[in-house]
């Protein structure tokens, strides 16, 4: 019989996790599930470099929202992690899965919002959920599927201000 290691961030996180399951009434069987999911997914060399601190930040935030979730998590992080595991789990028979673990990695924002779309409209009712579905020009969307027998392409993403807009500066002004 082996035991695999696991990151101590990752087992901080379930402690916590479990110590709060009831308050968020959250199945503890879903806790500990989560945990083997976040590990095999990302790999606890990946995890452990996401749970550092970010040296360019002067509060104690972690290089990636993964390590923010996993780091001194309270009920906000406990319940965004699980989401995420959730759709982790959803998403995990895609063709594309590795592509969206990648995006997780560099592009956390749009590639949760991707698989949270996608959860969504499976859960809708969707048919043929397919996540990076090829379009036109060699180019890929970002979710394809089938709704009342209407296909329907989704392109997921979050509009961004430019770090020196007009509006930026006038708000920095007042």
């Amino acid at each position: 019989m082996s035991f695999k290691v696991v990151i101590p961030e990752l087992v901080e996180w379930q402690v916590r996790a479990l110590q709060r399951a009831a308050t968020l009434r959250v199945d503890v069987a879903r806790v500990n599930e989560a945990v083997g999911t976040l590990a095999a997914v990302f790999g606890d060399a990946w995890l452990a470099e996401a749970c550092g601190r970010d040296p360019g930040h002067p509060l104690p935030f972690r290089r990636h929202p993964v390590g923010n979730f996993l780091a001194h998590a309270g009920e906000d992080q406990i319940a965004s992690a699980l989401e995420l595991v959730e759709y982790l789990k959803s998403a995990s028979r895609s063709a594309a899965f590795a592509t969206l673990v990648d995006g997780l990695k560099a592009q956390y924002g749009t590639t949760f919002l991707q698989l949270a779309f996608g959860f969504r409209f499976a859960r809708a009712g969707a048919t043929n959920v397919i996540f990076e579905p090829p379009v036109q020009a060699n180019r890929r969307g970002d979710i394809a599927c089938r709704m009342h027998d209407q296909p329907v392409v989704a392109e997921c993403y979050i509009p961004r201000v430019a770090p020196h807009s007009l509006e930026v500066d006038w708000l920095l002004r007042n």
